[in-house]
């Protein structure tokens, strides 16, 4: 036996409970170019379905939540969806007839990342699409507050002025 049977073996012997175990022979690889590849492979072993094949049919903040929470309930630890993957999610529905949509998901990337000026960036986006601009000023200059650099909020901040 190869010492690498043997290592799998003893991991599929002891692997605690919920930890997955599995081996793939590299055909296209040698000994010199494997490590990268096998480490490239076992990353998406690891993180299977960490994105979804359809990212559009989760339209809601909770299907977004329950995905990340399945995820993290395989893994053992928190991950929570990333804040540009919901930001594409929601730029999706950025229109007067799904900008209360975009909000609800926009609003999950305030409560994962609350001190992110771009979260409070694009949801006064979506509110200014919706027409409240009281709304999208508080989050434009709450943008403002954490990141002072950001020209776009202040050209959008201030045609709402």
């Amino acid at each position: 036996k190869y010492a690498s049977d043997l290592f799998l073996a003893a991991l599929r012997t002891n692997a605690a409970s919920g930890i997955r175990v599995g081996s793939q022979f590299l055909e296209s690889e040698d000994h010199s170019s494997s490590r990268l590849t096998a480490l490239y492979e076992g990353l998406k072993f690891i993180f299977e379905n960490y994105k979804p094949t359809n990212i559009y049919a989760l339209d809601r903040p909770a299907l977004i939540e329950e995905h990340f929470g399945k995820l993290s309930d395989r893994l053992g630890f928190q991950i929570l969806p990333p804040e540009i993957y919901v930001n594409k999610i929601g730029n999706a529905f950025l229109s007067p007839t799904n900008a209360d949509k975009a909000i609800e998901l926009f609003k999950l990337n305030l409560r994962n990342y609350p001190a992110s000026a771009s979260a409070y960036r694009h949801v006064a986006d979506a509110y200014l699409v919706k027409d409240e601009k009281d709304l999208a000023m508080q989050n434009y200059e709450k943008a403002l507050q954490l990141n002072p650099d950001l020209d776009d909020v202040k050209k959008a901040l201030a045609k709402l002025k």
